[in-house]
């Protein structure tokens, strides 16, 4: 029987549109590559399709690889750049320090990869790098007694966030713990709860009062009239 011809346009998530869209395929390519072992012998073959398409709404250009290779179950397909579906997008801070902005932004990825124990550590190290730039290096635990750990960092924060918020941070040095110690992922949802959470703070700590001193600004500045413009 007669080979079929793989169809000319496919429904593909576009990144750009934010959505399924028609993607035409512009060309493909199929590779056969033979595998060796670690003394030169002939194990098998791999295979791959390389194809490149465009979408129709937005015209960008995706790259599809589909690999089947002797210790794969079913083929691997895969896209670049990567399908943005489910990922946390990352914030936007004026303020933010740059060690935390970095640190912040390996986290998201990590998230968006679906390393979900480095996110974890990534969150549990920006609530601690959030600690260490404010100075807040102690506070009290559960019995008032002062303590130079996590809980204790957590509880100082009340200094400059409101209580009822630090109480809840404690949930992220749990879900950080049950990583760390019993290596254990949280769920991807649980995570993403906390990335929020965690952007909620950094907008509250550093980028919310800069934002209303813009908006002050501009509320009060001088109004200008067409006879002061000098041109």
């Amino acid at each position: 029987m007669a080979e079929s011809t793989p169809p000319s346009k496919l429904h593909i998530r576009c990144n750009t549109c934010s959505g399924m869209t028609w993607h035409e395929r512009i060309t493909s390519k199929s590779l056969s590559i033979t595998l060796y072992d670690n003394e030169g012998e002939d194990f098998g073959i791999g295979n791959e399709e390389w194809e490149l398409f465009q979408c129709s709404g937005c015209d960008s250009i995706t790259l599809r690889v589909t690999s089947d290779y002797p210790w794969d179950a079913e083929p691997e397909t895969r896209f670049f750049p990567e399908r943005t579906t489910g990922h946390h997008k990352k914030k936007h801070y004026y303020k933010l320090p740059s060690k935390l902005t970095s640190l912040y932004d390996e986290t998201v990825t990590a998230y968006n990869r679906g390393s979900l124990l480095l996110c974890t550590a990534g969150i549990r190290a920006l609530l601690e790098g959030l600690c260490a730039d404010k100075g807040i290096t102690k506070g009290p635990d559960k019995q008032g007694k002062t303590v130079k750990n996590l809980e204790g960092k957590i509880n100082g924060l009340a200094s400059i966030v409101p209580a009822s918020i630090v109480k809840n941070l404690h949930g992220i040095r749990f879900l950080g713990n049950q990583a760390l110690h019993e290596l254990e992922a949280p769920s991807r949802y649980d995570l993403g709860l906390a990335l929020t959470v965690i952007e909620d703070i950094f907008n509250v700590v550093y980028d919310l009062d800069y934002r209303s001193q813009l908006l002050y600004e501009m509320a009060t500045r001088p109004k200008i009239s067409d006879e002061d413009i000098p041109f």
